[in-house]
């Protein structure tokens, strides 16, 4: 098994300019024994989040980087951003809850068989 894992070549991925678009070169690493034997690699797929937990996982980490990259920041750029952020979805859950309200009142509200208000007759 380490047999294996000893025998290893090193990847890298050109700079510069002209390097741009190119494939990577390869070479065989460092103490090893010089027979240029193929390198045993993992060639893992590419994972996407399968589940729920991996995608909340990552939105959790997202905020995290927010939330430092905010607190870098001076206190009027903070209450700035805060703001620019905050009073618009502030407004569209007044909106939200004003609209619901709405429809909730028109399907709970008086039906035609119910008495009047008093003096209205």
């Amino acid at each position: 098994m380490f047999r294996l894992a000893a025998r290893t070549l090193t990847t890298t991925q050109p700079s510069g300019a002209e390097g741009a678009g190119r494939s990577p070169t390869r070479s065989e690493a460092s103490g090893s024994s010089g027979l240029g034997s193929a390198a045993y690699t993992a060639n893992m797929p590419a994972t996407y989040p399968a589940t729920l937990g991996t995608v909340l996982h990552g939105l959790v980490d997202w905020w995290n980087g927010v939330e430092l990259w905010m607190l870098g920041l001076p206190f009027p750029f903070q209450f700035a951003i805060v703001m620019a952020v905050l009073l618009p979805v502030c407004v569209l859950v007044a909106w939200l809850i004003d609209r619901i309200v709405d429809y909730a009142s028109a399907w709970f509200g008086p039906s035609k068989e119910d008495e009047p208000p008093v003096g209205a007759r």
